[in-house]
């Protein structure tokens, strides 16, 4: 990286870090990210945490930090890093809040939370409501999850619109992603 790519990032990060210390959710939630997941431009330090930075930038109705702290309250960590907060009633809860707000990746979240009974009484049709909702966005793991359960569960098999979904998501130029790479189209 040259030094003027390095100065372009860190200003980039001085004014992230900025809008987020003044409220700004967006910010919030990127700059915990960046923190999460090690992104920070070279000799910068921050002292901030980065939960806190995407609890706040959630409880302000942002959807992507709402995802992202179900994932924290569903799997007790995100971009590798512990959070010691594994809820799963919460995780379910903070979902549904994105969801609500459009976030495809929340849908297939809290559908395959209705699936499965996590942190939630299990109820197939609402599952399958969400995700056919996820998966009609383009959702990938929606698409997966939605034709993978019409394949295979008895209680609501539809061969037809499980190829429908698979042929769906097999037109996705990335399915280089590792969740989708053991399937065959």
């Amino acid at each position: 990286m040259t030094t003027q790519e390095n100065d372009n990032e860190i200003s980039t990060f001085e004014g992230t870090l900025k809008r987020a210390r003044e409220g700004n959710a967006l910010s919030q939630n990127l700059l915990g990210i960046w923190i999460l997941n090690s992104q920070l431009p070279d000799g910068v330090e921050v002292n901030e945490d980065p939960f806190e930075l995407i609890r706040l930038s959630a409880e302000q109705g942002f959807p992507t930090a709402q995802y992202n702290m179900g994932v924290i309250h569903e799997t007790g960590c995100l971009g590798g890093k512990v959070a010691d907060a594994k809820d799963e009633k919460l995780a379910f809860a903070w979902y549904r809040k994105a969801a609500n707000r459009g976030c495809a990746e929340a849908m297939t979240a809290v559908g395959m939370c209705l699936y499965k009974g996590v942190g939630t009484e299990p109820n197939l049709s609402d599952a399958l409501s969400w995700l056919k909702e996820a998966a009609t966005q383009g959702e990938q793991r929606g698409q997966l999850f939605l034709a993978e359960i019409l394949a295979k569960d008895e209680r609501c098999c539809d061969k037809d619109e499980a190829l429908y979904w698979f042929c769906q998501l097999a037109q996705h130029e990335s399915l280089r992603n590792p969740e989708l790479t053991g399937y065959a189209f």
